[in-house]
């Protein structure tokens, strides 16, 4: 095999690996569970639709194209995103009911106590508004827990959660370095035998 085949192999490997692994949104691919008692009567979407990247027009009606609930019936109600991988934070975006606060933990590899991530602050408007916030020191996560922390007027909804970051390790990070590392040997071999043939 050429020097010039090999880094042609090379590179496609690389851009591969980079296409699989693109994008700035880590929640984006997230499994997202509801825990607790949710629903107001209102316009609900669906758990995974928190995370689709769609935002409302701002100021939209709380129960419209959200997931809402009344705290006094889901007091301890939280949504769960499992990012499917190890990710680096650096900032979320978040669109939720603008008169109260709510809170986002997270879950650090091999970790099974959640720490605060940010507080999502109040903003005095009307409806769903979206905040962004930057954080001081990236964060490594593998979940994400966002909820209520007990500021505001009792009627809480969310419509998008976004997390900015890259990513560190994802579960499948291990078998696919295997297989482009079986590649690779099987490659010289065929390469090794053709010169043997050729000989």
């Amino acid at each position: 095999m050429t020097p010039k085949a090999f880094s042609s192999i090379i590179a496609t490997f690389a851009l591969a690996l980079g296409v699989a692994h693109a994008g700035t949104n880590v929640t984006a691919n997230s499994t997202v569970t509801l825990n607790g008692t949710f629903g107001t009567g209102g316009t609900e979407l669906a758990p995974q639709d928190l995370v689709n990247g769609v935002f409302q027009p701002e100021m939209t009606e709380w129960q419209t194209n959200s997931v809402s609930w009344y705290g006094d019936q889901g007091p301890t109600n939280n949504v769960v995103l499992d990012l499917n991988g190890t990710y680096s934070i650096t900032a979320f975006t978040v669109q939720a009911d603008d008169n109260d606060q709510y809170e986002l933990d997270y879950l650090a590899p091999g970790s099974s106590t959640w720490t605060l991530a940010t507080l999502v602050p109040v903003i005095n408007s009307f409806g769903l508004v979206t905040r962004d916030i930057s954080l001081t020191t990236p964060i490594t996560a593998t979940q994400l827990k966002f909820f209520q922390n007990g500021q505001g007027d009792n009627d809480y909804a969310v419509s998008q959660i976004d997390a900015s970051g890259s990513l560190v390790s994802a579960p499948e990070a291990t078998s696919t370095l295997g297989l482009f590392a079986l590649g690779f040997a099987l490659l010289g071999a065929a390469s090794y035998a053709t010169r043997r043939q050729a000989a």
